[in-house]
């Protein structure tokens, strides 16, 4: 983005795994989605999503920001897989739930975690450990 003249001021990763991506790490995903009574059954957009996800991070190694890096991890695992971890993410925030109910039956509070910590990069420039830019 900042290439093209828009830089970010933050970055912020949801439940996101680290790349290069493990194909142990993305079976935390089918495991919960092929189980008959899971809420997030595999269905035909969920697998063109997870297929275009996959194909978005193959290769990618991540290199370290010039802007603060937040991940928000759930709090309960996903199958028996570990939860996500990200290297390079400044902050790391566990908010309830797991890979799939994060962003749908606990936005809100995921969505206060991430406003709380991003409020005083929008707010003046400072980073959230309170440093100025």
């Amino acid at each position: 983005m900042a290439e093209q003249g828009t830089a970010p001021r933050s970055v912020v990763l949801i439940d996101t795994l680290d790349c290069p991506l493990d194909i142990s790490d993305l079976s935390m995903v089918a495991d919960r989605m092929l189980d008959e009574h899971s809420s997030q059954w595999l269905d035909d957009d969920r697998l063109v999503a997870m297929g275009g996800c996959i194909q978005l991070f193959e290769g990618q190694t991540p290199r370290k920001l010039s802007v603060p890096p937040l991940l928000v991890r759930a709090e309960e695992r996903t199958g028996t897989h570990d939860r996500p971890r990200w290297a390079l993410a400044d902050t790391t925030v566990d908010v309830p739930g797991d890979h799939f109910t994060v962003p749908a039956e606990h936005a809100g509070t995921t969505a206060h975690a991430v406003t709380r910590w991003l409020d005083p990069v929008l707010a003046d420039g400072a980073d959230p450990d309170g440093a100025r830019s």
